[in-house]
């Protein structure tokens, strides 16, 4: 699994820079303008300027008592392993990566309550253990929300059925426990995903068939500000550049979905409109966006039917109707991490199984209309007789 990083700046019309990878990866987001106020706080004054993607992409996989790296060459197809890193727990349930420090961190999925912390070196493309923090067990998603003065960082713990904010220091060497929002244990709190026009954070409690909503104050902590139902959701991604919510659900019976939702203000109150979505085979898992040929991505884990299942979606990030759907068969048990290439034309699919292979690297094939054509894997690998819990995608240029 994966986390999300959002840095921007408090003042109108300065730029917006965001990295998102809910379940699961990272998608560079073009600057745009906001107005925005997070309470007495400054927001983190990080820019960027829009730029070709990278030709080179890193991706992590945690797995039991450890991470494994691969570096994929988009102008080449090739694919070359880094090595593995020790990881200080029993599984590592999520991702996240601070560009500003260069900062892996990797949360503990069991009971061990690890979150450790990794230096990753851009130029060796290795990773150097670094701190190891306390905090909820069986934590499976971390957002990361930059401020100039601090960073808060917001676990879902799917056991326990909450969500716990902590507050960091800027270069990520301390930590305290900010607030916990406990939903019951029979909640499942999935993921989580921050808006950073409105200062909102969204909730996916798959137990409940509900998504929370809060408003966000570095201050005051989070507040409620609305409630959607929705049949398991499991994975919730935020996009800045097409401003909308999308949801993977995880139903174990009838059908999983691809989601897509306007976020709806009334009198300071939000709700959910939704605005497309797409029918998948059971056991919905990880999530991204696919902003090169406007694909929304996840995968499905159905034992039979697991695949890749794309949504096409206009210049508004609405269901585009005429483009087609696509799904991509993956012969492999339990498909639960997905990453995409920064150019959108390799999905990495990562099975938390240890059958023949279980990492997959596809090489996506689009029509001039961008419609998707095919599919081909380029790539595979046995790391070990584990699962692969998470994943995560680091552009060369971060």
């Amino acid at each position: 699994m994966k986390l999300q990083i959002l840095a921007w700046t408090a003042m109108a019309g300065l730029s917006l820079f965001a990295f998102q990878n809910c379940g699961g990866g990272f998608e560079a987001i073009p600057g745009t303008t906001l107005s925005s106020s997070l309470g007495n706080s400054d927001l983190s004054n990080e820019t960027s300027n829009p730029s070709p993607a990278p030709v080179r992409t890193t991706f992590f996989f945690g797995r039991s008592a450890g991470i494994d790296g691969i570096e994929l060459n988009s102008q080449t197809s090739q694919v070359t392993e880094l090595g593995s890193s020790v990881f200080q727990g029993s599984h590592v349930g999520w991702f996240g990566f601070d560009e500003s420090t260069k900062t892996l961190l990797a949360a503990e999925e069991g009971t061990s309550r690890r979150l450790q912390t990794y230096t990753y070196n851009t130029n060796s493309q290795t990773l150097t253990s670094r701190d190891l923090f306390a905090i909820a067990a069986s934590t499976v998603h971390l957002t990361l929300l930059k401020t100039v003065q601090e960073v808060f960082l917001f676990g879902s713990s799917y056991d326990q059925g909450r969500l716990d904010s902590y507050k960091l220091n800027n270069d990520l060497t301390t930590i305290e426990n900010a607030q916990n929002i406990s939903f019951g244990s029979s909640a499942k709190a999935h993921s989580s995903a921050f808006d950073p026009r409105r200062n909102l954070l969204f909730v996916a409690t798959l137990g409940l068939n509900r998504i929370s909503i809060y408003r966000f104050d570095r201050i005051n902590g989070l507040t409620a500000a609305g409630q959607v139902t929705v049949n398991a959701p499991r994975t919730v991604v935020y996009d800045s550049t097409y401003d909308k919510l999308y949801v993977a659900t995880e139903a174990s019976s009838g059908n999983s979905a691809i989601y897509a939702y306007a976020i709806i203000e009334n009198n300071g109150s939000y709700s959910l409109s939704n605005v497309g979505s797409v029918s998948m085979p059971l056991r919905g898992a990880d999530l991204k966006v696919n902003h090169a040929f406007g694909y929304v991505m996840a995968t499905a884990r159905q034992s039979g039917q697991e695949a890749i299942w794309g949504m096409p979606v206009t210049e508004q990030g609405v269901q585009d109707h005429l483009r087609p759907n696509f799904s991509i068969p993956i012969s492999q048990v339990e498909p639960r991490s997905l990453e995409l290439s920064a150019d959108g034309r390799f999905a990495i699919v990562a099975m938390n199984s240890s059958g023949s292979a279980n990492v997959l690297v596809y090489a996506l094939n689009f029509t001039n209309d961008k419609s998707f054509l095919s599919s081909q894997i380029i790539w595979s690998k046995r790391f070990g007789n584990y699962g692969i819990v998470s994943s995560i995608a680091i552009p060369a240029n971060q």
